[in-house]
């Protein structure tokens, strides 16, 4: 093209050049004389979900479960009961600030807000030197909250507004959060977005609004908030699980002490110290009683046999009668005192009536004399000097006399045997069926023992 032809085409479309060019200008400008600026601000968490520490020693990780463990604090960040309380935090912060602060909030926002703010909201916040404990407010995020605010005055400001806005529908701060309003309504509040970094531990939340304070402040209510409501849930749950691991180990500790209870009661109502040693001891003991028993009967058995034997062979005349009649009244006599004297220093022996010595010494005496008048009774029938056997009576009377002793004293001892063995085999009735008891009582110890210990692991687990 050449010029000239260029210069005809300028001039045959300069009103259109002229008055486009024109009208652009006049409406970039329109639409830049009030310019709607929009700040963005991002925060992490650190969850600590998929590589955080654990009690549990040995846990493994689990993909499905750290994924539904994500999804769960992600769905309490996007929850509305979250961007309640954030939207509700956010308004008392801005309402207690004496002045207009770009940190907090814009000169220009702030002026807006007390414009449309009613003046009977103003009672609601709390203006009282409130001093409270630290450890019931949350923690200051990276120092972003206002100093010129006491803590306590705006936690309790918080609740107040909660308070009204479940009170009805009608009230200032439920509209507030539930219309149109650009910084603290759920509607604004909800375009917060919150996403997981890739596998990590870090969740970033992401908001844009036009106040670059207020971008910042609701992210920072947002993560304090956040962190609150995910912990109570955490707590709560586990305090579910400890309250109950400490009811079912107060009851196991109860059927513990119950069981040891039966176990004392049990021994000190049949006098046991150690039953194991004490049934072994009781088991020799009867063992040996039986045997010396036994060969005490044999041996009287043998004297008895003897006896006969040495009679049989003495055919003594009437007198010789008469004096055996005499010599064995005595011998009864002298098997009755014996007795009375093996019993006696029985009782003695076991410590029962240790004040008996001087009657035992004296039923000794009265058979030493006893002894002595059969002796001198036999005596008298020596003067027979033949036995109708024709054996000199002179050696069969002592050997008769002798088998005739011994046998009373092995009488009276087996007597003082037979009331022992009653009495030890009450004892022996006892031990035999405690042994069971014992060990049923002992089993039931065992397994609540082990069920407080398996149930004490589990708490200190939760």
């Amino acid at each position: 093209m050449k010029l000239i032809e260029f210069i005809r085409l300028i001039l045959k479309h300069k009103i259109l050049l002229i008055i486009v060019p024109t009208l652009l200008a006049v409406l970039v400008t329109l639409l830049t004389v009030k310019p709607h600026f929009e700040y963005s601000s991002q925060s992490l968490l650190y969850t600590g979900l998929a590589s955080g520490s654990s009690i549990e020693m040995d846990k493994t990780f689990n993909y499905q479960a750290t994924n539904t463990a994500f999804d769960n604090l992600i769905n309490i960040i996007q929850s509305r009961e979250t961007q309640e309380e954030v939207g509700i935090r956010l308004l008392a912060q801005h309402l207690m600030l004496p002045k207009a602060n770009p940190k907090f909030i814009s000169s220009a926002n702030f002026d807006k807000l007390k414009s449309k703010i009613p003046k009977d909201l103003y009672q609601y916040i709390e203006k009282g030197k409130t001093v409270a404990n630290k450890s019931e407010l949350p923690e200051n995020s990276d120092g972003l909250f206002p100093p010129e605010i006491n803590r306590a005055n705006f936690e309790k400001t918080v609740q107040n507004f909660i308070a009204l806005k479940n009170s009805s529908n009608t009230n200032f701060v439920y509209e507030l959060l539930n219309y149109e309003d650009p910084h603290y309504s759920i509607k604004a509040i909800s375009s917060i977005t919150a996403i997981r970094i890739s596998n990590s531990d870090l969740v970033k939340l992401n908001y844009k609004v036009d106040d670059p304070g207020i971008c910042q402040q609701t992210l920072a209510i947002y993560n304090e908030v956040c962190i609150k409501n995910y912990r109570n849930i955490k707590e709560n749950r586990s305090d579910a699980v400890v309250k109950y691991f400490e009811r079912q180990l107060a009851i196991a500790n109860e059927k513990l002490k119950k069981g040891e209870d039966k176990l004392l009661d049990f021994n000190k109502s049949y006098n046991i110290i150690n039953y194991y040693e004490q049934s072994k001891a009781v088991a020799v003991v009867k063992e040996d009683m039986e045997v010396d028993y036994n060969k005490k009967r044999a041996e009287l058995a043998g004297l008895e046999a003897s006896t006969k034997r040495l009679e049989k062979k003495l055919s003594l005349q009437d007198v010789i009668q008469q004096k055996s009649n005499a010599v064995l009244e005595k011998k009864k006599k002298l098997g009755e005192l014996n007795y009375k004297i093996a019993l006696m220093q029985a009782e003695i022996e076991s410590g029962k009536n240790p004040k008996d010595l001087v009657k035992l010494e004296e039923f000794k005496s009265q058979s030493e004399n006893l002894l002595n008048d059969i002796s001198k009774s036999i005596n008298d029938l020596y003067s027979y000097q033949n036995t109708v056997d024709g054996l000199p009576v002179n050696k069969v009377l002592p050997d008769w006399m002798d088998n005739i002793v011994e046998a009373e004293n092995i009488k009276a001892k087996l007597k003082v045997m037979d009331t022992d063995n009653k009495k030890f085999q009450k004892q022996y009735e006892i031990y035999a069926p405690a042994g069971a008891n014992i060990t049923r009582i002992e089993r039931e110890i065992s397994v609540s023992e082990q069920e407080s210990l398996e149930i004490l692991h589990g708490l200190n687990l939760a």
